[in-house]
């Protein structure tokens, strides 16, 4: 399993193509990339592409029916959710989750 949290700060680094690289390897579980919605829907290689290609995530708290674009859906959206309330995107199917805030 590979972990990457804050994937806009990775964006054109060396060692980018690294995690890149070990994310397609046939012993790695599944990646989870961490990043703001803004930074994924600017980049379409590297670790910020990965959600593109599989179409799968977690949208936290979506502020706009664009956030989606970056996992290929049209985010549903409720301003009354409550931190750590979101929708799980796989391969544009979405259901709502609560993760532990």
């Amino acid at each position: 399993m590979l972990l990457v949290d804050d994937a806009d700060r990775l964006r054109d680094q060396p060692w980018e193509t690294a995690l890149v690289a070990l994310a397609d390897e046939p012993s790695c579980a599944g990646v989870v990339v961490a990043a703001t919605t803004s930074t994924l829907l600017g980049g379409y290689r590297g670790i910020a592409g990965l959600g593109r290609v599989h179409r799968t995530g977690v949208l936290l708290r979506p502020e706009s029916a664009a956030d989606g674009d970056v996992l290929g859906v049209r985010a549903l959206l409720d301003d009354r959710l409550p931190v750590g309330r979101g929708v799980l995107v796989v391969r544009g199917q979405q259901t709502p989750v609560q993760v532990a805030a």
